[in-house]
């Protein structure tokens, strides 16, 4: 039954069928509209981390060409919170794991801060219980907020930048070494690509906290790809990449793959 299943993952074809694509979080998934961008496929799913995003663009591309990548781009992008969540048994099931496990090698699950116990067991499930008539279940699609708005910013804060015991989350490192990868990748294979940061209300924007600011103030594209936010449009012209200077875990992270996973 393993061995039935695992073939039909490595031959599912993957449900993309455009040069424009858009991945990130559900701030994209609500935003990057298909029906007015049209041509565009969004992939984009909630929670998505720019790991999982680093891993699907690569999947992506084995089986359709891209010329045009749309990407997420704010301050909740840097946060910690999303990454910690492959460490959250209940979301690394339902939100994570079922996406990861056609992506992510097993190598660079070893190596990063997945929930082990979680992960075989997802491993175990797909693939030795029942045939599986798909494995693909990371590729989403434009939903809207299908709902008025509501001022929920303090609850969007906190699940944001806060850490369960009330503490300030860090600013992930393993995040932004995948967001680097991403922006390598797109160089090396002359994808466009364009970072998004979507309409905030007022109210959440005054909240964000200072050590976010500070990182996106500091942040060293100041040569890149272009970066379009609610704010006045800046073309960044050249190249460059996101991580600038050498550290630890960025090293742990995915700039510097191993050639297996390149």
């Amino acid at each position: 039954m393993a061995v039935v299943n695992f073939r039909l993952m490595r031959s599912e074809p993957v449900p993309v069928r455009s040069p424009l694509i858009a991945m990130g979080d559900s701030h994209i998934g609500c935003s990057v509209d298909t029906t007015v961008l049209v041509g565009a496929q969004n992939t984009a799913l909630p929670a998505e981390p720019y790991l999982l995003s680093w891993f699907k663009l690569k999947y992506i591309v084995q089986q359709q060409r891209i010329d045009t990548l749309i990407v997420g781009f704010g301050p909740h992008n840097l946060s910690n919170n999303d990454h910690s969540k492959f460490l959250d048994a209940g979301w690394a099931t339902d939100r994570l794991m079922m996406r990861a496990y056609p992506l992510v090698p097993v190598g660079e699950v070893l190596r990063s801060s997945f929930h082990l116990k979680t992960y075989l067991r997802t491993l175990f499930m797909q693939f030795c219980l029942i045939p599986r008539d798909s494995h693909i279940q990371f590729i989403g699609q434009f939903s809207g907020l299908g709902r008025k708005f509501h001022a929920d910013h303090a609850g969007s804060v906190e699940r944001h930048f806060l850490q369960k015991d009330g503490t300030l989350s860090p600013v992930s490192e393993p995040g932004i070494a995948y967001l680097d990868s991403i922006v390598q990748f797109c160089m090396r294979e002359q994808i466009a690509l364009y970072l998004v940061a979507t309409p905030v209300h007022d109210a959440y924007r005054a909240e964000i906290p200072e050590a976010y600011r500070i990182v996106l103030r500091n942040s060293p594209m100041r040569t890149g790809p272009l970066v379009l936010s609610h704010r006045p449009l800046r073309a960044l012209p050249g190249r460059h990449s996101f991580r600038q200077q050498r550290s630890p875990e960025r090293e742990r992270g995915a700039a510097l793959h191993p050639p297996a996973a390149r």
